[in-house]
């Protein structure tokens, strides 16, 4: 095989470090081949994997949604655009309402925001619709995170669409960086109505 010239570039001039994460990177394409996934998605998992490793940020919490009976769509399984889009507008605004509440007002990005990366699922037991998330809380905002989960969840179990169905959220501590990340991947690439979005 011959590659190109960037590729042998970058290979020659990467540290050991990097090499020995490329081959463990390698072995998660070797098992998804194996598994039947297709090569867009192999190529996706890859690049997420890099892009959501320690280096751009640490997860400090990861959560998501119950599921719910009005959630569940059995008989449809195309993708829902007016659940999907219900359900990003009344994250986006709960996470707007915390911010304010627990941070301020941002202005020209000079308060530190929490980021969040929220998955859409569809469960192949119970056929209903829920989300997942991963937040990252940057220095400076550590010792708020607790009134910040208790804040957001408040706000969003009162949410007008939320509110009576029973679509509670709940958050757990992130103990292992790599898990988080392998777990952002593959929900990005499996069961999920249009993918994922970030928030922040």
């Amino acid at each position: 095989m011959r590659y190109n010239r960037e590729i042998r570039r970058a290979l020659y001039r990467c540290p050991p470090v990097v090499l020995d994460q490329l081959r463990n990177d390698f072995r998660f394409v070797e098992r998804d081949i194996e598994n039947g996934d297709s090569w867009e998605n192999i190529k996706r998992k890859m690049v997420m994997r890099m892009w959501l490793g320690d280096s751009i940020c640490k997860w400090s919490f990861w959560g998501g949604t119950n599921v719910v009976s009005v959630d569940k769509n059995i008989r449809n399984r195309e993708p829902d655009k007016s659940w999907v889009n219900k359900i990003r507008n009344a994250y986006e605004q709960t996470t707007e309402r915390t911010n304010r509440r627990i941070f301020g007002r941002r202005y020209f990005r000079k308060v530190a925001y929490p980021t969040s990366l929220v998955f859409y699922e569809r469960g192949d037991i119970t056929d209903g619709r829920h989300i997942h998330t991963l937040h990252h809380f940057p220095s400076g905002t550590s010792d708020k995170t607790e009134n910040y989960l208790t804040c957001f969840t408040n706000y969003w179990n009162s949410h007008q669409i939320n509110k009576g169905v029973g679509r509670t959220f709940w958050f757990d501590q992130v103990k292992d960086q790599d898990e988080a990340t392998r777990y952002a991947t593959k929900k990005m690439t499996t069961h999920y109505d249009f993918g994922w979005f970030p928030v922040g």
